[in-house]
């Protein structure tokens, strides 16, 4: 082992001492990623009531998901940019050309891991409850709602139950057992109801 270090030039001694500090990084990256671990600022700052009708955070979300220049896809580039110029660099290639193809390599490695990031967060759930999947739903007021006023309804929504307070449509009042259809999101955690 030292004799081949000592072989080597002091560019492809950087070359490797780089290498093989990110590949440390490249798989912690990696154990993160599957396991939850993640360093990578969470983008989602959303409410766990989330009132979007128009569906614009979703599109928000998945692009500030989709993040070419995060630690992740960089530590990627650097790894086989780093091992990939090392490696050509140390089979006697010119430095230019080991430079130029390392980082070929290392930016198909920033955007492969950028692709695979982005398409296993979107197979993520999170189990938040969104009053906009509530729409049509059927509930049971579960506190009365008096005429023109609020009161309280539960329902299924993800898979907890979860309750609202509720208006009902035409202002009439709505005794607790009531049945009752989600008309509309009024709010974060408002919802307005018809009586069934």
């Amino acid at each position: 082992m030292h004799a081949w270090w000592d072989a080597l030039d002091g560019f492809s001694q950087v070359l490797f001492g780089a290498a093989a500090f990110f590949g440390v990084l490249f798989v912690y990256e990696m154990f993160a990623a599957f396991t939850g671990l993640s360093s990578d600022a969470d983008t989602d700052a959303s409410s766990d009531f989330d009132v979007d009708s128009d569906g614009t955070h979703d599109a928000a979300q998945s692009t500030a998901v989709f993040k070419l220049f995060s630690v992740r896809s960089i530590v990627s580039f650097f790894t086989l940019f780093t091992w990939g110029t090392a490696l050509y660099t140390s089979n006697g290639m010119s430095r230019t050309a080991a430079l130029g193809l390392g980082t070929l390599w290392g930016v198909a490695a920033m955007v492969l891991v950028s692709v695979l990031v982005h398409f296993m967060r979107g197979l993520a759930y999170d189990g938040t409850a969104r009053a906009r999947d509530s729409v049509g739903s059927e509930v049971t007021v579960h506190l009365d709602i008096p005429a023109g006023g609020e009161g309280e309804v539960r329902m299924l929504c993800g898979d907890a139950i979860t309750h609202f307070r509720a208006r009902e449509a035409r202002g009439s009042a709505a005794p607790a057992g009531t049945r009752a259809r989600v008309s509309r999101i009024l709010g974060p955690n408002l919802v307005e109801v018809e009586r069934l």
